[in-house]
């Protein structure tokens, strides 16, 4: 599972397919935060080689769902209800929201079989 997008990182490297993986999630149901840690390749080639990941990626690449206002993002992508729901999980989760936040029409996720 992954997703890709075509970046350019700050050396000005162009990466048409640059592959995306969350490495981390952490879910506190207690304090209403999680928290989500992505890494960056500069293709899915190069992850499945176990090369090094790419840096200068513009962007965050780690992002925290926090419990403030009404209807927060814990609430809306990583709360039991959510989770608990028969075709999610904190991994599944942690990429619709770590897509929402980088905001890219262009991403195209990646099965996981591929």
């Amino acid at each position: 599972m992954g997703f890709r997008r075509e970046i350019t990182t700050r050396d000005g490297s162009t990466h048409a397919n640059a592959y995306y993986k969350v490495s981390s999630v952490k879910i506190s149901h207690h304090a209403k935060r999680a928290s989500i840690s992505l890494m960056v390749w500069k293709d899915q080639d190069a992850r499945n080689a176990n090369k090094a990941t790419l840096s200068g990626v513009p962007g965050k690449k780690s992002f925290v769902a926090l419990n403030k206002g009404e209807v927060t993002d814990y609430d809306t992508y990583f709360a039991p209800t959510v989770i608990d729901a028969a075709d999610k999980n904190p991994v599944s989760q942690a990429y619709v929201y770590a897509k929402a936040q980088i905001n890219d029409p262009a991403i195209v996720d990646i099965d996981p079989d591929v």
